[in-house]
């Protein structure tokens, strides 16, 4: 099946991507609407300034400033909050020196439509486990 979508911006097509990751999640592990948003925002965050420090204390800012400019209110605990709900879930990794990351599909899917401004996602089911 082929679905070809006009011109996506990179939030809708975060969005896109993440529905259907999401579905195929088993039930406990998928991501609740503001989780998702969350992924996104710091998904885009500048890789040339934020890519070691993704989630750190500036990059927090910047995405409690970018939820402010669409009305929505989110605190530097609530989102600590939704980053150890998003650990606790398994979908962000956090290294033995506890810094934590986004998972290598979500960042290797962005890059490639970032620089082909489409994506091919072909699903193949084995043993209900994502891989990179």
């Amino acid at each position: 099946m082929t679905i070809k979508y006009p011109e996506l911006s990179e939030k809708d097509f975060l969005y896109k991507y993440l529905d259907i990751i999401n579905i195929l999640l088993p039930q406990e592990q998928q991501l609740i609407p503001s989780e998702i948003e969350l992924v996104i925002e710091f998904a885009i965050l500048p890789e040339e300034k934020f890519y070691y420090q993704r989630f750190g204390a500036l990059a927090k800012s910047k995405v409690i400033e970018a939820f402010k400019e669409k009305g929505k209110v989110f605190t530097k605990v609530s989102i600590n909050n939704k980053l150890y709900s998003l650990l606790d879930k398994k979908f962000l990794i956090r290294d033995e020196d506890s810094i934590i990351y986004l998972p290598k599909h979500l960042l290797n899917t962005l890059s490639t439509f970032r620089k082909e401004k489409k994506f091919n996602i072909n699903l193949i089911f084995s043993n209900g486990i994502i891989e990179d």
